[in-house]
């Protein structure tokens, strides 16, 4: 769509410094310009008598005062509401702060309806060193000048009960994300305290009423606004550059809380090349998500890597999820010597492709890091991972060639670019072919018990129960017959994966072939390409 968010219509910053109120610092889009009030004379002050002849129409007319900041601060409006007014709801006390924080109001029409979601942040317990900001300007702010409590507030024109889609339930997060970013930089060279007396002073220069705000003009704390909300509004998310030093990425996509972590024996694939991503990390992540993106490999398993980094698996699976949310890696399989590979459906291979471009810039940056690392073109690259051979093939193929790049690296750069996909083998169950040429003596009966009956009822039919007992000499037989229909045939899973081996540990592998090579009336292989997880 061409607009992520509709709904959304603008956005607020309200900041409070100790012992004053709080105050709207900037909004977007700016309010539109008042039009003057309507005078009780007819003619303006100070101006030559209109010429009636009277001499009290030659007494002239006192100039009229200039009006105070206070009396603008209280003629403003934020949204069809006084500017006062609106910085105080949205500023609650210390209790109400660091939470998420919802206020809706309700006008005299439908289109009066305001909807405010926000995460108001106190900058309490945070130290701020008395420096300046980051433009080297020598300038200490007093403590009165500390910002103490701030919010970043979203407008938007319907109710939280009829939105129309799940973005407007996941604002607040946005707020708090940038938030935590912004008492970083306040913590660190008070950027936030800087940036709020910079735009305080601005509004107190009552041209600034009188003219309309230009996007092309806004820097600093009113430009990371800006792209804020031009970025949510069009595309639902935004990467910001808070103070050009932490990089900070928003989105307004739910996260999908029922995805389960990767288990140990899968991997997380980066959709990006490692370097590119530690350089997009902020400078205040935790190191052991550094190093998981240091570390991780496609042809290492989450277990492995446990090991190898000396962290608990729970903490890798928590990495992992944060990382596949933020679309900075996915969960496959791991690839190992036996997996089957192939060339994604539609790759362009040509010379001047953009895939090809880019792989050339990737072995240039590799040249320069190992130093004299012999080059490979991309066709040649492209023809060994072709044909879905399995991988121990592949690696021989390519060292064949003379490439001393390692091949590891060779294949975490073509995973991360989705150039490489995973073959499996994957089985039909086709129940209405058991009657097709099988020799009835190959039929062996055994009854279904009421305990593999209730465990299997729900998912399959009874006529086919009936069926897989006819084809089981024993219980387990059957139960393991009922399990792999039920978890990898109708439900579309590999069997040349981890989660087969595990199904498989109570049956010696050559009996599992065999059984279900004498049931190949039914059961039905077939290789494809792997989903992405």
């Amino acid at each position: 769509p061409s607009r992520a968010m509709d709904e959304l219509q603008g956005v607020v910053f309200v900041a409070q410094l100790p012992t004053q109120p709080p105050e709207v610092i900037f909004q977007w889009p700016p309010e539109p310009e008042a039009a003057p009030p309507i005078e009780d004379h007819p003619e303006p002050y100070g101006m030559p008598p209109s010429p009636s002849g009277s001499v009290k129409d030659h007494i002239p007319m006192p100039m009229k005062p200039s009006p105070s900041m206070e009396d603008i601060k209280a003629k403003r409006q934020c949204f069809n509401v006084p500017m006062m007014t609106f910085a105080k709801m949205m500023m609650p006390d210390d209790e109400l702060c660091n939470r998420q924080f919802y206020l809706e109001l309700e006008g005299k029409t439908s289109e009066d309806y305001l909807q405010m979601a926000s995460f108001p942040c106190s900058t309490q317990g945070f130290k701020t060193p008395g420096c300046c900001w980051a433009t080297g300007q020598a300038d200490i702010l007093e403590p009165l000048e500390r910002v103490h409590r701030f919010n970043v507030v979203h407008v938007l024109n319907v109710p939280r009960s009829v939105a129309t889609d799940d973005h407007a339930a996941v604002l607040w997060q946005v707020s708090a994300h940038l938030s935590r970013a912004l008492v970083s930089e306040e913590s660190r060279v008070a950027f936030l305290s800087s940036e709020v007396k910079r735009l305080r002073q601005q509004l107190e220069a009552v041209e600034i009423f009188h003219k309309e705000q230009k996007q092309d003009g806004l820097t600093g704390l009113a430009g990371l606004l800006f792209d804020l909300f031009d970025g949510l509004k069009k595309h639902g998310h935004k990467l910001l550059r808070v103070n050009n030093f932490i990089t900070c990425h928003v989105c307004v996509f739910p996260k999908i809380e029922a995805r389960s972590p990767p288990s140990s024996e899968q991997t997380l694939a980066l959709t990006c090349p490692c370097e590119d991503l530690l350089q997009e990390l902020p400078p205040d992540s935790a190191d052991v998500v550094r190093n998981v993106v240091a570390e991780v490999k496609p042809s290492q398993s989450l277990a492995e890597l446990s090991v190898r980094l000396g962290l608990p698996l729970g903490s890798l699976q928590r990495v992992s999820q944060h990382l596949v949310y933020w679309k900075k890696a996915r969960v496959v399989e791991v690839f190992q010597d036996n997996t089957r590979v192939a060339v994604a459906p539609g790759l362009d291979a040509r010379p001047e492709s953009p895939a090809s471009k880019r792989f050339y810039a990737w072995q240039e940056a590799m040249r320069k890091k190992l130093g004299g690392a012999s080059e490979l073109t991309f066709s040649e690259i492209i023809k060994a991972f072709s044909g879905g051979n399995e991988l121990r093939s592949v690696r021989k193929k390519i060292e064949d060639l003379g490439e001393k790049v390692k091949f590891s690296a060779i294949l975490a750069w073509l995973v991360a670019e989705g150039l490489v996909v995973q073959l499996a083998t994957y089985y039909h169950f086709l129940p209405n072919r058991q009657a097709m040429g099988r020799d009835a003596s190959l039929r062996r009966r055994y009854e279904v018990s009421g305990a593999i009956r209730e465990k299997f009822l729900h998912f399959i039919r009874e006529e086919d129960l009936e069926l897989l007992a006819d084809r089981s000499q024993s219980n387990d037989q059957l139960e393991f017959l009922c399990l792999f229909v039920k978890d990898f045939a109708l439900a579309h899973h590999r069997t040349d994966g981890h989660h087969f081996a595990t199904l498989t540990n109570s049956f010696a592998k050559h009996k599992v072939d065999n059984l279900l090579a004498e049931n190949k009336d039914i059961f039905v292989p077939y290789v494809c390409q792997c989903p992405v997880i």
